[in-house]
């Protein structure tokens, strides 16, 4: 969902990276429960990745993605 909100330039594709990157750290400390597990562990270290991504992802601008011929909310609402 996030890409897509990415690729289609979507104002809220900041929040929604940031959202995702939360959901990550949840995850992680969910599998961090199982230490003694060294696949829920390796699962660990993926979500803390993810998270790592996504929050970078959040952080920028999404005006930067946006299209130059993207309407803005008062032109569709106005149309």
């Amino acid at each position: 969902m996030s890409t897509n909100l990415m690729i289609d330039g979507s104002e809220f594709m900041g929040r929604t990276f940031l959202i995702c990157a939360e959901m990550c750290d949840r995850c992680a400390a969910a599998c961090e429960i199982y230490s003694d597990d060294p696949q829920m562990m390796a699962c660990a270290e993926a979500c803390h990745a993810c998270s790592q991504y996504c929050s970078s992802m959040g952080r920028l601008s999404s005006a930067y993605f946006r299209r130059p011929n993207f309407d803005t909310f008062e032109a569709l609402v106005a149309s």
